[in-house]
């Protein structure tokens, strides 16, 4: 996704932000202390288990988390149209 992301951006094209933010959301969802862990998510979650994740994403993590790192990451990519920036560790 962030080739396609920096790809539509060299061709002025405005999908670029749409593909920046899926390529993004993937990074986040990585680093997200709510995501920590790779949780198990199924097609049919129970009304306890969006209420549960729903709670934890209400949580802002610090302006220094892993989170917050990576989208300043992602964007200074995108910015300067350096796919190794889309990277987590």
């Amino acid at each position: 996704m962030a080739s396609m992301a920096l790809d539509a951006k060299a061709n002025g094209d405005r999908m670029a932000y749409f593909w920046f933010g899926v390529a993004l959301h993937t990074m986040q969802d990585s680093t997200s202390p709510s995501h920590q862990g790779y949780q198990l998510w199924t097609n049919h979650p129970s009304e306890m288990e969006v209420i549960n994740h729903v709670r934890q994403e209400m949580i802002k993590p610090s302006d220094n988390s892993e989170l917050y790192q990576v989208t300043r990451q992602a964007w200074r990519s995108f910015q300067n149209n350096d796919l190794s920036g889309f990277r987590v560790k």
